[in-house]
């Protein structure tokens, strides 16, 4: 398999993976390493991982940063203070 088909099917780059989990790319290779999320590796030396795979992770782990509130502002007139 080469790079392009891996891309293309079933199997995703670190970048690929990071957007989905809106984490970045380093971080996926990161938890890669420590065995946190399972990769194959090409024969180009890069590392894959399947689709499926992220797509459970999505689902099993639990969320470090919730998303933030925002909260809208209240504009006091000029004078009233």
């Amino acid at each position: 398999m080469n790079t392009h088909q891996a891309s293309k099917g079933n199997y995703l780059s670190a970048y690929e993976v990071a957007r989905i989990l809106c984490v970045a790319p380093e971080t996926v290779t990161r938890w890669a390493r420590v065995g946190k999320i399972s990769f194959i590796w090409t024969p180009g030396g890069q590392r894959r991982y399947l689709r499926s795979e992220v797509e459970l992770f999505l689902r099993v782990q639990p969320r470090t940063v919730q998303p933030r509130t925002v909260q809208p502002r209240t504009v006091q007139p000029r004078g009233s203070e």
